[in-house]
C-alpha cells in the first residue's frame, strides 16, 4: 500500500521510502558532500530542494527531523534577500564552511543506506499505542521494540515527542498562574 509516497507493508509493519526516491536523495547528498570536500559552493536552490526532500523522508526515518536544523540555518539567513527564482538559482552557499551541515548530511546518508529507507512501525494488538510496563531499573537498556514517549513542560508551555513526531502547546493565561509542578502533572502526564 502507498501512504503519502511511502510504501507501507501492513503485514510486517514496515514503512519504506521507495528505492528511486532514496537514490534521488542520495545523489543530492553526495553532490553536496562532494562540493564541500572540494571547498566549493552549492546553489541555494539545490540546498532548498535537498532540505524539502529530507523533510519528507523524515516521516519515515526515525529522528530524521532532529538532523535538519543546521541545514536550514543558512537557508533561513539568506532567503529574505532572494526575491526571485533567478536570485535563488544564482546564489551559492559555501557548504564547506558549515561543518554541522556536513555532519547532518553524513548522518542522513548513513540512515538511508543502512536501513534501506525502512522503519518498523510498532503496532500492537490494540493499535499503535499498545500498553507496556517497564520492568527494568533506571539505566537499563531499553529493548528495540519499545516505543519511548518523552514529555516536558516549562512556564511557557508543554509538549511531547515520540520518535520523529513532536507536539508543542502553550499554556493559557489562566494556567500560567499555577506552579510548574502542577502544570506538568496536569498536562504532560495526561498523555
Amino acid at each position: 500500500m502507498t501512504l503519502l509516497g511511502f510504501t507501507f507493508d501492513s503485514t510486517t509493519n514496515l514503512l519504506s521510502i521507495p528505492p528511486q526516491k532514496i537514490n534521488e536523495i542520495l545523489s543530492l547528498i553526495d553532490s553536496v558532500l562532494d562540493m564541500a570536500g572540494k571547498g566549493g559552493a552549492v546553489p541555494f536552490a539545490t540546498l532548498l530542494s535537498l532540505h524539502g526532500k529530507l523533510m519528507w523522508a523524515a516521516t519515515g526515518i526515525e529522528l530524521g527531523r532532529s538532523q535538519l536544523s543546521f541545514l536550514r540555518r543558512p537557508l533561513d539567513a539568506v532567503a529574505p534577500g532572494l526575491h526571485s527564482k533567478i536570485h535563488r538559482a544564482s546564489f551559492f552557499i559555501l557548504v564547506f564552511e558549515f561543518q554541522e551541515i556536513i555532519k547532518e548530511l553524513k548522518w542522513w546518508r548513513m540512515a538511508l543506506v543502512s536501513g534501506n529507507g525502512t522503519v518498523l512501525w510498532h503496532v500492537g494488538p490494540i493499535g499503535l499505542y499498545q500498553q507496556w510496563q517497564w520492568k527494568g531499573t533506571f539505566g537499563d537498556d531499553v529493548p528495540a521494540d519499545v516505543i519511548q514517549i518523552f514529555t516536558d513542560a516549562c512556564p511557557y508551555g508543554y509538549g511531547w515527542a515520540w520518535a520523529q513526531e513532536r507536539q508543542a502547546f502553550t499554556w493559557t493565561a489562566k494556567e500560567r498562574r499555577h506552579h510548574i509542578t502542577f502544570l506538568k502533572r496536569r498536562r504532560c502526564y495526561a498523555y
